[in-house]
Formats: C-alpha cells, sequence, structure tokens
C-alpha cells in the first residue's frame, strides 16, 4: 500500500492524496463488518467473488484513471475488495 501514495503523489497535490487515503480508510471501516456478515450468509465463494471483481475494477481505474474523482471511485473499490477479500 505505500507504493500508492508514491504513485498518487505523481499525480496529485498532498492533500489530494491524503484525502484519497481518507477515503479508502473510511469504506474499509464501513465495508469490514457487513462484508464478514456477507460471507457467513451467502458463503465465502461468492465473497471472493466480490471481492476479486472489486479489486479487478480498482486495479483498471487506479491504471487509466488520471484525475481525484476517479482515484476517489478506485479507492473505493479497493476498499471493498480487500475488506471482501479477508472477510
Amino acid at each position: 500500500m505505500p507504493v500508492f501514495f508514491l504513485y498518487f503523489s505523481q499525480r496529485l497535490s498532498l492533500s489530494q492524496v491524503l484525502r484519497l487515503e481518507a477515503i479508502y480508510y473510511l469504506c474499509i471501516v464501513l465495508v469490514e463488518v457487513p462484508s464478514g456478515y456477507f460471507s457467513d450468509r451467502y458463503g465465502r465463494r461468492l465473497t471472493l467473488l466480490i471481492a476479486s471483481a472489486a479489486l479487478f475494477v480498482a486495479y483498471v481505474i487506479f491504471f487509466f484513471g488520471d484525475n481525484f474523482g476517479e482515484f476517489a471511485v478506485a479507492q473505493a473499490f479497493l476498499a471493498v475488495g480487500l475488506a471482501f477479500n479477508g472477510s
């Protein structure tokens, strides 16, 4: 994860990079417990499929993104992917 800070700082200001990190951590907090419930209710396989799809979307947006809004969406998808992967 520290590599993302360097990646963002090449394209965005320091305040925007810190806001992106805040978005990521807020999304982790909001999704972590529900992802565990989802895994218990619907199964680990479906949870991992959702995690993989969210991570794929995040990485595609990171690759093609070039502004704060796109990176913010990618950070949200990254948080969902990692939360569902760890449930």
